[in-house]
């Protein structure tokens, strides 16, 4: 009889140790979040970032301004994975989290984020990198980073006697695990 509750056991600890090993998809990634964190959830961004075949997401939470008309929202970055949860940063008073993006360099994947102030002069843009399992930052600059006709740019915005654009290009060098950018231009 103690064999085999002792089989009994072993086989339901091993079918645990099993299931346990098994890689999350998006819907359990959102269900570990939810069960971690209440808020709302206003954008979600789930993917293999280090290609190891465990997904991983980024999560933003928090509110909408009201005035938004580009996606304006004050709250947090999240980072959610099989193993880790935590918060990566936050809007601070009178900034808000723009232009949310997935940055695929094909054989790797980068999660951008910009923190802007309402009124600028500039944002301050966040592009994180997962690896091994943990979400590093690859890339950050009191600039704002998004896409312009297919090409990854950074822009300074510079207030003096007018408002003026100073452009880069960014590009990722698998090599230095970093990026590189070249100027491009200014414009008033």
């Amino acid at each position: 009889m103690i064999k085999k509750f002792v089989m009994l056991l072993l086989c339901a600890c091993f079918l645990l140790a099993s299931c346990a090993s098994e890689p999350l998809d998006e819907k359990g990634l959102r269900v570990l979040f939810s069960e971690k964190n209440h808020e709302d959830v206003l954008y979600w961004c789930c993917d293999d970032f280090d290609m190891d075949g465990e997904m991983e997401a980024f999560a933003i939470t928090g509110y909408r301004e009201e005035y938004d008309a580009v996606g304006d929202t004050r709250g947090s970055v999240w980072y959610i994975s099989r193993s880790e949860y935590r918060q990566l940063s936050s809007s601070e008073e009178g900034t808000v989290l723009r232009n949310p993006a997935i940055i695929n360099h094909g054989d790797v994947k980068h999660f951008v984020i910009n923190h802007s102030p309402i009124y600028p002069p500039s944002s301050y843009a966040f592009i994180w990198q997962v690896k091994e399992g943990v979400p590093n930052v690859v890339y950050e600059n009191f600039r704002a980073v998004f896409y312009d006709d297919d090409a990854l740019m950074s822009v300074f915005t510079i207030f003096d006697t007018q408002r003026r654009w100073t452009h880069y290009r960014l590009y990722w060098n698998a090599d230095t695990n970093e990026y590189d950018e070249t100027f491009v231009k200014e414009e008033p």
